[in-house]
């Protein structure tokens, strides 16, 4: 996996992010394709500074919420923000501390695309999934970013960089999708 490395300040940061309309509805437009069924148990896979599991734990009628994320700071700051419902497990997705079979759905949200090895992460995700399980995974495609500046050469040599930082930049497009994202305003 990528190696993100997530201080104290990158962490406010990506808090700050998360508390956006965007990601608001973001996250709405994952658990309604999501569909959980009452009682079910839901997985939210990199679950950074907590909102996903928080709000699956208290917007849905899901049996068990676990969380992981590799980070131990996003993991104290999801901690202060969960109920106490939600179990936080540090992890990754191709190392997911829970048994075999043991969650019927799962959600990760702009994690694959920083994954090196796609195959062991969804190999991962079926061996927690029970037999009957689903999942949704939300990747963000980099190059669909559009971004109107002056200057064109630095604004390609910044997305470039910013490519660089994901094993799988462009993992959104190389999927099937049924349906669209909520768009920005």
């Amino acid at each position: 996996m990528t190696n993100l490395n997530y201080d104290e300040a990158a962490v406010a940061r990506e808090e700050a992010n998360y508390q956006t309309a965007t990601a608001r509805a973001r996250r709405a437009f994952v658990r309604e394709q999501l569909n959980l069924k009452s009682g079910e148990s839901v997985l939210s896979i990199g679950c950074g500074p907590g909102f996903e599991p928080s709000e699956l734990a208290s917007q849905t009628n899901a049996s068990r919420v676990l969380g992981v994320d590799s980070n131990p700071t996003m993991l104290a700051v999801s901690r202060d923000r969960c109920p106490d419902a939600v179990s936080l497990l540090r992890g990754d997705a191709t190392s997911i501390p829970v048994a075999d079979g043991s969650v019927e759905t799962a959600v990760s949200v702009q994690v694959y695309e920083y994954i090196d090895d796609i195959d062991a992460a969804l190999s991962e995700l079926h061996r927690v999934l029970d037999s009957d399980g689903r999942a949704v995974i939300y990747a963000t495609d980099w190059e669909s970013l559009v971004w109107r500046v002056r200057n064109s050469a630095r604004s390609n040599r910044v997305l470039s960089a910013w490519n660089e930082h994901c094993s799988h930049p462009h993992l959104g497009p190389t999927s099937n999708r049924n349906s669209e994202p909520p768009r920005s305003t």
